[in-house]
């Protein structure tokens, strides 16, 4: 308490919080889960002109077709399967989409990956967090096949058994907040615009493909804009 106003210590800006009363009343978060520290160093305030829209479908015909192919199979054969296959269809019908901007010009992937957010639980803290997993080639393949890699992805990164997606959580949970920001700028270039191997770095290769796809039916919501992540281009 300085003059009657309260500092706490982790104010940076210390000077301006000894000459004036706060403008909020503010306490520091603690034991911030994983992804909450990524997003901490990924957004800074709103400025970005982001369209968001939504298309509505019948899914009676995909639900009876996910039934029957079920049944034929055997193989637990879900909604976020089938739209991944829808979506890696859409990337191959419209090439355009599945891009990225490096050096002011536009490149066209080559490859159809699709990244899949898996909700997990932060072994530090116990609360709620993300991680994912990445499809390769959806294009290529059959229905059956990417929900035998799905359920069997899912099931590792759960079950902390994925080596590099374990290793890029803890660097980041290591790292001091105030580098986050840069850390994922400077990963962003060096494997992006400068297109190195990712692994090169300890990360997984390319993790996020040209779509991620987020079930927010699982929160017991009908529909959410997510935010674009700037370093997964």
């Amino acid at each position: 308490m300085v003059d009657g106003i309260r500092v706490p210590y982790e104010s940076p800006h210390l000077s301006e919080a000894l000459m004036f009363p706060s403008n909020v009343s503010l306490t520091p978060k603690s034991r911030l889960a994983v992804h909450r520290r990524i997003a901490l160093g990924t957004w800074s305030a709103p400025d970005d002109p982001t369209v968001h829209g939504t298309l509505k479908l019948r899914a009676d015909p995909m639900l009876d077709y996910l039934a029957a192919l079920r049944e034929q199979t055997g193989q637990r054969v879900t909604i976020t399967t089938a739209v991944a296959r829808a979506m890696a269809v859409v990337l191959r019908e419209v090439p355009d989409a599945n891009a990225i901007i490096r050096w002011g010009r536009v490149y066209l992937r080559e490859d159809i990956d699709i990244f899949v957010h898996v909700a997990i639980e932060d072994e530090k803290t116990g609360k709620p967090d993300l991680s994912g997993i990445t499809l390769r080639h959806v294009d290529r393949r059959d229905m059956v096949d990417l929900a035998r890699e799905l359920d069997a992805s899912v099931a590792r990164v759960r079950a902390r058994r994925d080596a590099s997606m374990t290793r890029t959580r803890n660097q980041m949970r290591r790292m001091p907040q105030v580098l986050v920001s840069s850390a994922l700028r400077l990963l962003s270039f060096l494997t992006y615009t400068l297109n190195i191997d990712a692994a090169v770095f300890g990360a997984p290769r390319d993790p996020f493909g040209g779509v991620a796809l987020t079930n927010v039916g699982s929160l017991g919501l009908d529909t959410a804009y997510v935010p674009l992540v700037p370093y997964s281009r």
